[in-house]
Order: structure tokens, then sequence, then C-alpha cells
């Protein structure tokens, strides 16, 4: 029975892992407003904006979605 349980906890947890980042995708491309796969400062809401250059981790101007998820992972 313990296996059972833990296996069905493995699969929630991976399903809530999988929906989680499919939240985060949805918000990423409503943020990218020309759709480039990228964010720069003027796509981002007014509350996001003091956080780029820290979330800009590789310093090239841009947020890619590596770099969204590990904002959104904090």
């Amino acid at each position: 029975m313990n296996q059972i349980f833990s296996i069905a906890l493995l699969a929630a947890g991976a399903f809530l892992a999988s929906a989680q980042e499919r939240t985060h995708e949805a918000l990423f491309k409503l943020w990218d407003r020309n759709e480039d796969g990228k964010l720069v400062l003027n796509e981002l809401p007014p509350n996001a904006k003091p956080n780029f250059l820290k979330v800009d981790t590789n310093k090239d101007g841009t947020i890619d979605f590596k770099e969204f998820l590990g904002l959104m992972s904090r």
C-alpha cells in the first residue's frame, strides 16, 4: 500500500510542477507583447520593473524564459 501511495504522490507532484510551469509560460507570453520570446523592461508591469536587472542574469538587456522561471521560483 505504501508503494502505491508513493507512486501516486510522485505523480501528483509531477502534475503540479507541470501545471505551474504552464501557468508561468502563459504569464510570460502575456507580458511578451511583441512575441519575440524575450521580455524587455517596457514589457514588464510596474511592480516587476525594479527586479529587471536581478532577473537578467546574463546581462543581455532581456529576460528569456529560463531567467523568468528563475524569478518565479524565488
